[in-house]
């Protein structure tokens, strides 16, 4: 591979540190093997100075969840190793940046930032509901942020450092608080009880500054930053936040919003619904993910933000639903009824009664749960104003 020797470490022959993180750096290597087998990776060696028995816990816990892992949008572990008395991860090289490069540079366009947001959702995804022997791990990463997202050379994003996340039966016995705080949930710097409506929270913080470039909560002091975590949706509704999110697009205010609720119960039901929601603003402004990599890429006229990593391969994110914030409760039963017709085959189905009993938001709560139903997309239009025949034709 034209390279100068490097240190040996075991069969892994270490390069250039390409990443350095509280507990360890990241090299460069190459993984050698019989008859004369390479392969280029990346390797996290843990420093001499973190060999605590939480930090080994904690590298072990990485190596055993990354090694299970399946999915293009999680980074894949394939070794976990000791030479030296030291541990170490060996896992997929990733060429390209990370997304906290693109925005310190100011190179990202918020179609980019949407089509990251949009991959994070289908890895996330993933990560909550996976099961093992069909055990569910009830898996919640806990440290989201920008540069624990890694952006490949041909455009696929991966999450990466999974090390201080939460997972029956992998991180059981390790104990604190863990995270970074200006992107942990307010219940997650508290110690409070976590679930994967705190990767939604976190997620939040780290798509508002995908979309606007700065940071929404700004402390001096981690008691001052709790307090303005906890006010998150407060923070949000501030002018100058309401304007940065309306100019790139209507509707993301209205989007970002239910992330950021005090209450996890509040926010998203699921990662599921969040990318759901985000799925109506494309198309945004700006080039897409291999346009700001690589300069300009044609598109197909008929490309969707789904392309390549939708939720589900029927998936879709055509139509302009509006997005609803409030929890939708006492209506399970209407809702049941509405979603059951269109199994049966009912082709046109009216909501009748009077003014105000909430028929509008019925039908849109039962068209966003039936989004993957129809590949052609699903479409609101108020007829409101109809008053004839032709005024709903037009």
């Amino acid at each position: 591979m034209g390279k100068v020797p490097g240190k040996m470490l075991g069969r892994y022959e270490l390069f250039e540190v390409i990443g350095k993180g509280g507990m360890g750096e990241v090299y460069r290597a190459i993984q050698h093997g019989p008859a004369g087998f390479q392969k280029e990776v990346a390797l996290k060696l843990l420093h001499e100075s973190a060999s605590s028995e939480k930090a080994r816990k904690e590298l072990v816990a990485e190596a055993r969840l990354g090694g299970i892992f399946r999915h293009p949008n999680l980074v894949e572990v394939l070794d976990l190793g000791l030479a030296d008395e030291r541990l170490f991860v060996v896992m997929e090289l990733i060429e390209g940046c990370t997304l906290k490069s693109l925005i310190k540079q100011g190179k990202l366009t918020p179609q980019c930032c949407l089509e990251i947001g949009m991959q994070i959702c289908s890895g996330l995804f993933y990560a909550h509901n996976l099961e093992v022997d069909g055990t569910w791990l009830q898996l919640v990463h806990c440290d989201l942020k920008p540069s624990n997202i890694l952006i490949s050379n041909s455009g696929m994003i991966k999450i990466v450092d999974f090390g201080i996340s939460r997972a029956i039966g992998y991180t059981d016995d390790i104990e604190g608080i863990r995270g970074t705080p200006y992107y942990m949930s307010p219940e997650q710097i508290l110690d409070e009880h976590i679930s994967a409506r705190s990767d939604i929270f976190s997620l939040g913080l780290l798509l508002f500054e995908g979309f606007t470039g700065r940071k929404l909560v700004i402390a001096k002091t981690l008691p001052e930053l709790l307090k303005r975590l906890r006010k998150a949706e407060e923070v949000l509704l501030e002018p100058e936040n309401i304007s940065a999110l309306r100019d790139v697009h209507p509707q993301l205010l209205d989007v970002l919003r239910p992330c950021f609720h005090r209450n996890p119960e509040q926010r998203y039901h699921s990662i599921e619904m969040f990318q759901r929601r985000l799925s109506i603003l494309s198309p945004l402004g700006g080039q897409g993910i291999m346009g700001v990599l690589h300069g300009t890429v044609e598109m197909d006229d008929d490309a969707t933000i789904s392309d390549g990593f939708s939720i589900s391969e029927h998936s879709t994110t055509r139509g302009n639903l509006p997005p609803f914030s409030d929890l939708f409760v006492g209506r399970e039963k209407d809702l049941t009824t509405v979603m059951g017709s269109f199994e049966y085959g009912t082709k046109v189905l009216t909501l009748q009664g009077p003014g105000g009993v909430g028929k509008t938001q019925l039908a849109i709560h039962s068209a966003n749960q039936m989004l993957t139903n129809f590949t052609g997309g699903v479409w609101f239009i108020d007829l409101s104003e109809a008053k004839t025949l032709m005024d709903i034709v037009n």
